[in-house]
């Protein structure tokens, strides 16, 4: 079985107490994230509180993620509904492939993006996009940012050399949403923990160290329940609790080390991006790309190396124009070790690629009991924007022209939420025509949405 990662979601729907003043109809969001948490990991572990959300709602066997299945990449394809080539965030680090500059995500989620698609957690603050709705981020994976000159209403961010498993911590945050929602009135947030995935790459998948963290991860879901009953919010608010990807143990027997791989040679590179796992992204020097895709290609029957036009377009990955030349990905339990020696990086756990199929609960506003369905990251945040669409919050009208996507076309071929009747009649029937064809499940949306 491929590894997996977790995902639940339920909508909280009976009020003990009474609920904080609000405009008529409009329900809160609040959207949790346990960075890592494989579909199967509540299932060797006694979790009494995600089972009582699975009992009070629908489960599903899986949700299949972005590719690939890095924590950065991953969380803004929830907070966009755009596969990672159309939102512009490719990987945790940052880097300049001309400098060879590279800076991990800490040193730079506070900088301002100019190239990437605009998140929900922006989105909904914006009067100039949506109703003006207030936004906070608790650690969430891009919410020091500003996007084009947007950013989250009320922020926290996670200090350096910070210790993700500090249960304390997670308590003292779940009270802090809660004023945010009560005291401050905020309409949507977004909470980040980082394990079970420290944890898992650390001792492991299978360990006894990450049992016992998801076995905190299920005491803090109860201690939330609980606060939001005692918040008087159970009637106004809908919680979503997912995962960006899962976990498998890393093979330690044949292993990738592409310094190893006769006739090829570092000295032959302008820019690598190894060591981070099962991916990796190479520019070779002026005149070399054909030699060093030769070389590696059929390196080592668990790699598998591909020009960025030749790149399977099913992952919806490399139309970008920050992807490198050459991009690779291993089999799952295979790490891609480059440069670095072999004892600088050594995981006994690791997310793998596509094939990372995420479990999830649903209830309340959002499904009926026992009927829930396996939806794609992408297709969850259709699910909860589309809810709250009922109370003024939904998609941006049109992709704005960046660095990222510069043909709306692209965008408009691979839209997961329709546009707004108003703005779609305005659209030249010309390219309504060519967006049709590039996709049948737009056209389908497009012909319901025009007269």
């Amino acid at each position: 079985m491929f590894p997996s990662l977790g995902f639940l979601l339920a909508a909280l729907s009976v009020a003990r107490c009474a609920p904080v003043q609000q405009a008529a109809g409009r329900n809160k969001l609040l959207l949790v994230s346990f960075d890592g948490f494989r579909w199967n990991y509540d299932q060797d572990v006694d979790t009494p509180n995600l089972d009582a959300m699975a009992a009070a709602g629908g489960k599903a066997q899986y949700m299949t993620p972005a590719f690939p299945t890095i924590t950065s990449p991953c969380h803004f394809t929830l907070l966009t509904g755009k596969y990672i080539e159309n939102h512009g965030v490719i990987h945790n680090m940052w880097f300049n492939t001309s400098t060879g500059q590279k800076l991990p995500y800490y040193h730079t989620q506070g900088w301002a993006v100019h190239g990437a698609e605009l998140p929900i957690l922006s989105t909904a603050a914006s009067g100039s996009w949506i109703s003006g709705l207030k936004t906070g981020s608790i650690y969430f994976p891009g919410g020091k940012a500003t996007y084009q000159g947007e950013e989250v209403n009320m922020k926290m961010v996670e200090p350096l050399l910070f210790n993700y498993s500090n249960e304390n911590n997670w308590r003292e945050n779940i009270d802090t949403v809660m004023e945010w929602f009560t005291v401050n009135n905020l309409d949507f947030i977004a909470l980040y923990f980082g394990e079970p995935d420290s944890t898992g790459h650390k001792y492991g998948p299978e360990s006894t160290q990450r049992k016992a963290m998801v076995s905190q991860v299920d005491r803090t879901v109860g201690y939330l329940r609980k606060r939001i009953a005692e918040s008087g919010l159970e009637s106004t608010l809908n919680l979503v609790i997912t995962s960006d990807h899962g976990m498998d143990t890393v093979i330690k027997t044949n292993e990738i080390h592409l310094r190893t791989v006769e006739n090829f040679t570092f000295s032959d590179i302008q820019f690598e991006l190894l060591d981070y796992g099962p991916n990796g992204l190479l520019v070779p020097k002026e005149g070399k790309l054909e030699h060093v895709y030769t070389v590696l290609k059929n390196a080592h029957p668990k790699l598998h190396v591909y020009k960025k036009e030749e790149f399977p377009k099913r992952f919806h990955y490399a139309n970008n124009s920050r992807i490198t030349p050459l991009l690779m990905y291993s089999d799952p339990g295979y790490v891609i070790h480059g440069i670095q020696a072999p004892l600088s990086f050594l995981p006994r756990g690791c997310p793998w690629c596509w094939e990372l199929l995420p479990s999830w609960v649903a209830g309340g506003e959002y499904t009926n009991p026992g009927s829930a369905q396996p939806p794609s990251s992408r297709q969850l945040y259709k699910k909860y924007v589309q809810r709250r669409g009922r109370t003024h919050l939904r998609q941006t009208p049109y992709h704005r022209l960046t660095e990222v996507c510069r043909d709306p076309l692209q965008h408009i071929s691979k839209l997961l939420i329709r546009f707004p009747p108003e703005f779609l009649r305005r659209l030249p029937r010309a390219r309504r025509r060519i967006a049709r064809e590039a996709d049948t499940d737009l056209h389908r949306d497009l012909d319901e949405a025009i007269p």
